[in-house]
């Protein structure tokens, strides 16, 4: 799968299990006092749904999701890759962590959610609401288009188009059901590539067996923290530097301090180390910048761009602000957190960084 594809599958999938925002047209009024007035509580429902994704003419890929959750929190997914000799992925969300086990490589890894800042994997699907279309909310137009019937539930067809060509996400379709706000389809269209995400069957008052959410993965295999697979350190510049090889650029600004260095020992596919380096000026958070050796595969090369750095193309995801460039055998990734920077702000102060002496 290419990395575009990738990413646009992974964000439509989280949008499409977490939920719908409100932020849509003013005639939408009801549907803001119905999310309001719908309940906090995560709830029991059983789920299955296809993914499929075509690019131009092409099945690329086709997936089928199993969910089973439950009022405690807990949640078994199963998904099928039928493109992939219908191997299997488990995923269990235990309440304090989250395990999947991957049957093509038989590993398995573990993430405890004291370490991740993200609430996604507990919230309901009325508080995911705000987690979902807030994320296009300045990229794309939302408007109510429709209420429709999806598997047997009355829903409300949300429509999102893009405000500017080559967005990530493109134009996306959402069906969300009244009553749960669960995402029951969605279909994405970004030029030649179109994601189709649809519950096949769905019970919202479904009846599970004890061992319906037991951790059930072959005894042969090591269940892997990734706290401790990716072997995450903190340090100094030259500690840094030291870790991954070779001398990186960094930003010299009298106004910017660095707040905390960082790198990954990452494991698996990627197998590399990736330092990160945190800015702040006046102790507010303003971006920071990763770096790791240049991926050598054809999928992960930076899609085109009208933007450069430092005389280099550049690959810039606004729905993210993500800015990426090559540069000397490196890959540099920056991440605006202050929404008081613009990407073009980025990329002039990028003209004046250096190595370090």
């Amino acid at each position: 799968m290419s990395k575009k594809n990738l990413l646009i599958l992974t964000a439509i999938s989280l949008s499409f299990l977490s939920g719908c925002n409100s932020n849509v047209a003013a005639s939408s009024e009801e549907i803001v006092t119905n999310m309001l007035e719908a309940e906090d509580d995560i709830f029991s429902y059983y789920g299955k749904s296809t993914i499929d994704v075509y690019t131009g003419e092409e099945h690329t890929e086709n997936i089928t999701m199993e969910e089973y959750v439950n009022d405690k929190g807990e949640k078994k997914v199963i998904t099928t890759n039928h493109l992939d000799n219908d191997l299997k992925t488990f995923t269990y969300n235990t309440g304090k962590q989250l395990i999947t086990y991957d049957e093509k490589t038989n590993t398995a890894q573990s993430i405890d959610f004291a370490l991740t800042e993200s609430p996604m994997f507990n919230e309901s699907p009325k508080d995911q609401i705000a987690l979902t279309l807030d994320m296009i909310d300045e990229t794309h137009t939302t408007e109510i288009v429709g209420e429709e019937t999806i598997q047997g539930y009355d829903t409300y067809h949300i429509k999102a188009t893009s405000n500017k060509k080559n967005n990530l996400l493109g134009d996306i379709d959402i069906w969300v059901d009244k009553k749960s706000w669960l995402v029951l389809k969605t279909i994405t269209n970004n030029g030649d590539i179109r994601t189709v995400i649809e519950y096949k069957e769905l019970d919202l008052s479904p009846s599970f067996k004890k061992e319906t959410f037991k951790v059930d993965i072959p005894s042969d295999v090591e269940i892997t923290p990734i706290d401790s697979e990716n072997n995450v350190k903190t340090g100094t510049l030259d500690e840094a530097i030291k870790a991954l090889g070779k001398a990186f650029l960094i930003f010299k600004d009298d106004e910017l301090t660095i707040e905390k260095i960082e790198w990954y020992e990452l494991k698996g596919e990627l197998n590399r180390t990736e330092v990160t380096i945190y800015y702040e000026k006046d102790a507010v958070s303003m971006f920071s910048v990763s770096v790791f050796p240049t991926p050598p595969e054809a999928d992960l090369a930076l899609e085109e761009s009208k933007k450069t750095v430092r005389g280099q193309h550049a690959e810039y995801m606004e729905e993210i602000s993500s800015l990426s460039w090559d540069e000397n055998g490196l890959r540099y990734n920056i991440m605006i957190a202050n929404p008081s920077l613009s990407v073009d702000d980025i990329i002039k102060k990028a003209e004046t960084m250096i190595y370090p002496k």
